[in-house]
């Protein structure tokens, strides 16, 4: 697996990371890591039958942020909750290898048949979830494509655009509807047209 991180100045070569477990809320899972290198001119030939090859951050425009689909989308009793981009510097701590730095694309997976609870701000939370960390992925201004295998969920590929109007829009704190639209493919399951409104959090 070859990582890149590509900013308007310089190329970052350097980490690579893997799957997480099901985690109870407000933990952060810690992804393995092996050292390999990507020129960012292999981008445009990354691309295979299933998805992308290897992990390229691509972006120079702000996406970070959380992209809550407007649909249910699952398998069995489970739910995605939302994907998380993270910010551009993440992306470059991630690569580098700093310590303790976990993936920043994440997918948030709910256990809808778990036991529910309450959570400081008075949210309702389902006790048992999982956070994917994506094997593969291309991110760029415009698209967002990943892949991978996990314990629970299966195999997994998501190929989407982003609006930038609306990316925008919810960055700036207003209402933000197909901020993210896109196909996730979970088994033998394909979810089309799946559309994700941006959220920065509370």
């Amino acid at each position: 697996m070859r990582p890149v991180f590509v900013s308007a100045i310089a190329s970052v070569f350097l980490i690579a990371c893997g799957n997480s477990a099901a985690t109870d809320p407000g933990e952060a899972d810690t992804a393995d890591a092996a050292s390999v290198d990507h020129h960012a001119t292999d981008e445009a030939g990354a691309h295979e039958q299933d998805g992308v090859n290897g992990q390229v951050f691509a972006a120079e425009t702000e996406l970070f942020g959380y992209y809550l689909p407007d649909s249910d989308v699952g398998t069995g009793d489970i739910r995605l909750d939302h994907i998380s981009v993270g910010m551009d510097w993440e992306f470059e701590e991630f690569f580098a290898g700093e310590p303790d730095r976990y993936q920043p694309l994440v997918m948030a997976f709910d256990d809808i048949s778990s036991p529910t609870g309450v959570g400081e701000l008075g949210n309702t939370y389902y006790e048992v979830s999982y956070a994917v960390f994506p094997e593969n992925f291309l991110i760029t201004d415009s698209a967002m494509t990943f892949s991978g295998t996990h314990e629970v969920i299966g195999t997994y590929s998501f190929e989407g655009t982003f609006n930038a109007q609306q990316v925008e829009a919810f960055h700036q704190g207003f209402p933000a509807q197909g901020a993210l639209t896109g196909t996730l493919r979970i088994g033998d399951e394909v979810f089309e047209n799946v559309s994700f409104q941006g959220w920065m959090g509370d």
